[in-house]
């Protein structure tokens, strides 16, 4: 259960879609002070790691609804197309909040593992979009969620010290 709880934390966060902002568009003649972007104080690794359990607390929370149409996809893979539609939101919430903690990180080691989280959860999310409503695709990404023996999600807890329940 542990282990399709982490999948589902995963999946979650790939398939949110970045958001969209215009980019800056300096002015002519515009002082060449730095910009707030190139000036800002990243966060201490106490605040990063509590802001990545606040994300997991919040996540573990929305992937437990989905406990039930689980256990019915690993009895009844058939069931799994059905479940990674439905579930696909939660994921895509978590990647669009999981994208500012790695950015706003400053701590090298507990960066890097956010970093391959959110890439993973990028790449499920893409999966999930790609697979559409089409029951092998969607078939196949479940499989793939369920048999991945890398866990960013775990190496991330671990570099914030954070331990499953």
């Amino acid at each position: 259960m542990r282990r399709i709880l982490a999948v589902a934390t995963l999946g979650l966060a790939l398939s949110v879609v970045s958001a969209c902002a215009d980019p800056v568009q300096e002015t002519p003649g515009a002082s060449t002070s730095p910009s707030a972007a190139q000036t800002k104080t990243l966060a201490d690794k106490k605040t990063t790691c509590d802001a990545y359990k606040a994300l997991q607390t919040e996540f573990e929370a929305k992937a437990m609804a989905f406990a039930p149409q689980l256990m019915a996809a690993s009895a009844d893979p058939s069931k799994a197309p059905a479940l990674i539609v439905a579930a696909a939101p939660v994921f895509a919430e978590y990647e669009t909040k999981l994208g500012p903690i790695v950015a706003d990180a400053g701590d090298a080691t507990v960066k890097t593992a956010l970093d391959a989280e959110l890439t993973a959860f990028k790449k499920l999310n893409a999966d999930i979009k790609a697979a559409g409503t089409d029951p092998t695709k969607a078939q196949a990404v479940y499989q793939t969620i369920i048999n991945d023996s890398s866990d960013p999600s775990e190496k991330a807890k671990q570099a914030c010290g954070i331990e499953d329940k």
